[in-house]
């Protein structure tokens, strides 16, 4: 089939979610189908990327500069769009869409992310498919109360209006996706009957032949540490969570590895045996010196890549119900949740004082995700698309305008 391909960042570094699930998304498709991909680049020095993506997809690109996306956001924030919408607006982009779709047949459009659903509702005549991958409404509800106080307002009316707008254009596509049940439930709650499908992500296989030592003290975090839920995260880590564990065992040592550590993040280092390293380039390595895996975040969505990726390398993982809300992971056989700080300092030192539940606690994680998470997932269902399917009342533009939401 040929597949149209919409993002609204550069599937290149797959250093987040959303580009790691794009990324492994075309690398995967492009074994079967033959693929288009049009994405936006605030910068020129994103197209350094470019040759790793060359061998799965044609790729064009536009041009939004961020100052171009505030004026946006400014220019119309009396708009019932949100914001991460209207963030996104572009002629440009609008125009690339239909030249290559006036003088090219597709037979399927990949849209990812709520974000970019005006650019194909206009589409007719082929099947769309809306990639959700998260409630992302729920998630920043979630954050509201961790957040500062002169945030909270403007950020409880951009998630009232981003669950309006979810739950419309839920119902507009021939698909939606989502990464986990629990997304999906969320979804259908909104929007009853949508056609809501889950998706899953996969691993890096190589991932699965690690061999964690288990010895020593040393406890990890990995996520892009400039986003609020990974930097509340690591807060939480370093200065409530890591005195109590270092109370038991004063040698142990927290890494926090990831991209765009923010001062925020990079002012913990040092703090109760913290160290800040940023990006690492062996993960593998890098699990395998593990004794523990730690995620306690306080509000997600989805399915966290780092707890995955930790559970396939056979790492001992303890995280909260939010970390565990997409995964669905077994607890206490597959992985261990708490969600108050006391709980989740005495789970580690649990796993610190006995090698041995926590070789079983890695290897029942590594079974899990290798039993639950393939890339082909997307194959799968991106091959269902081509059998008949029931037709489908669809949303354009216009119903949006009409429904106060354009």
């Amino acid at each position: 089939m040929n597949i149209l391909f919409l993002t609204s960042r550069f599937p290149y570094p797959p250093n987040r979610g959303d580009r790691v699930r794009t990324f492994n998304f075309l690398k995967r498709l492009s074994l079967d189908h033959d693929i288009q991909l049009l994405s936006f680049i605030q910068s020129e020095e994103e197209l350094r990327g470019l040759p790793a993506l060359e061998p799965y997809c044609r790729v064009e690109t536009v041009h939004l500069p961020r100052s171009r996306s505030y004026w946006n956001m400014l220019s119309r924030a009396g708009s019932a769009l949100p914001f991460q919408t209207l963030y996104y607006e572009s002629r440009e982009m609008e125009h690339l869409i239909h030249t290559h779709t006036s003088n090219r047949r597709f037979d399927v459009v990949y849209i990812h992310l709520f974000r970019m659903a005006p650019f194909a509702l206009a589409l007719p005549g082929v099947p769309r498919i809306l990639d959700l991958t998260d409630c992302i409404s729920g998630e920043l509800a979630a954050s509201i109360p961790h957040r500062s106080w002169f945030l909270r307002r403007p950020l409880r009316m951009e998630a009232d209006r981003i669950r309006r707008y979810e739950t419309r254009v839920a119902s507009g596509f021939d698909e939606v996706w989502t990464i986990s049940e629990a997304d999906r439930s969320e979804i259908l709650r909104m929007a009853p009957g949508a056609p809501v499908h889950v998706v899953p992500n996969g691993v890096d296989e190589s991932l699965y032949s690690a061999d964690p030592s288990r010895e020593g003290m040393r406890l990890g975090f990995l996520g892009n540490l400039s986003v609020p839920h990974n930097i509340d995260a690591a807060r939480f880590l370093a200065l409530e969570i890591m005195p109590r564990i270092r109370g038991a065992f004063a040698d142990s040592q927290l890494e926090l590895v990831g991209h765009g550590p923010t001062r925020m993040v990079r002012q913990l280092h040092g703090r109760n045996g913290t160290v800040v390293t940023g990006p690492v380039e062996n993960l593998r390595e890098w699990f395998e010196s593990l004794a523990v895996f730690v995620s306690p975040l306080r509000f997600a969505a989805g399915v966290q890549n780092k707890i995955l990726e930790a559970m396939a390398a056979g790492v001992p993982v303890v995280t909260t119900s939010h970390g565990n809300r997409g995964l669905a992971a077994g607890p206490e056989k597959e992985i261990l949740v708490r969600d108050r700080p006391d709980d989740f300092a005495e789970a580690v030192i649990s796993l610190l004082h006995d090698p041995a539940q926590a070789a079983r606690l890695g290897q029942c994680g590594r079974s899990f995700v290798r039993d639950n998470f393939s890339w082909d997932a997307v194959a799968e269902r991106v091959a269902n698309l081509a059998c008949p399917s029931i037709q489908r009342e669809t949303v354009t533009s216009q119903d949006l305008v009409r429904n106060g939401d354009w």
